[in-house]
């Protein structure tokens, strides 16, 4: 089970990519090392096929990461392929 998702909604805008980093590849697949810095707090991430939207980590490994993702009105569960990810900027 994951742990709880944040109390309140992530900021009110969509950060840009160029502020963002991109998620590194090594001989293993993704080095995650940047993107576990950013877990329990609010981070936007763009995955390679164009999808965006705002995530709150609450676990990284095994390839993946899961938490929470913010809907538009609400956060829900969400685990995803860290392959999947392009790049991601986070958030205090």
């Amino acid at each position: 089970m994951t742990a709880a998702p944040p109390t309140t909604p992530p900021p009110g805008f969509i950060p840009l990519k160029s502020q963002s980093q991109t998620l590194p590849m090594t001989g293993f697949g993704i080095d995650h090392t940047l993107l576990k810095a950013c877990m329990f707090k609010k981070t936007y991430i763009w995955f390679r096929d164009n999808m965006s939207f705002w995530v709150w980590i609450t676990f990284i490994g095994g390839g993946h990461a899961i938490g929470w993702r913010w809907n538009g009105s609400d956060w829900v569960n969400f685990e995803i392929d860290l392959r999947k990810i392009d790049n991601f900027i986070c958030y205090i």
